[in-house]
């Protein structure tokens, strides 16, 4: 079991996979507030669940993804969504990557870049150090002393 952050409350709970990451008590009470919302008003699209009941868009989403919601409860069909390639959570339709995937992405661009820099930095340096002709003596030498 993995310990993740709720997302709603920022508590640490013992998370158990899925699309869904928040502790039982958020996700009991979030859920809630959405399958009530839907009864009383079926067929809403998501931005108007999310905008009457306070729930997080990417909450419903993950919802969407846990299959907990389908496309008959919520205007939504499911094909305006794609799945992130990076971790496989519900996203718009025509992005590749979730918030969370893409900083990752940017991040390792970065460290990819930089660490090209540094090779080629060094190649730089052995390609210096070969062409000097001088000689490079350690102290014994210097002094005379054979071994």
């Amino acid at each position: 079991m993995e310990i993740k952050s709720c997302k709603c409350c920022n508590r640490a709970f013992g998370y158990n996979g899925g699309p869904v990451i928040l502790c039982s008590k958020c996700d009991e009470l979030l859920w809630g507030k959405v399958k009530e919302y839907l009864k009383e008003h079926p067929n809403s699209s998501a931005e108007e669940v999310s905008k009457e009941t306070k729930v997080k868009i990417d909450i419903i989403n993950d919802f969407l993804a846990d299959d907990r919601l389908k496309s008959d409860d919520i205007d939504n069909n499911i094909n305006q969504f794609d799945k992130c390639q990076g971790c496989g959570a519900i996203i718009d339709k025509g992005n590749r990557y979730c918030s969370s995937c893409l900083e990752k992405e940017k991040k390792k661009k970065i460290l990819n870049e930089i660490s090209n820099i540094y090779i080629e930095e060094q190649r730089q340096d052995i390609k210096v150090s070969t062409n000097n002709s001088s000689r490079m003596y350690t102290e014994s030498s210097r002094l005379g002393r054979r071994r």
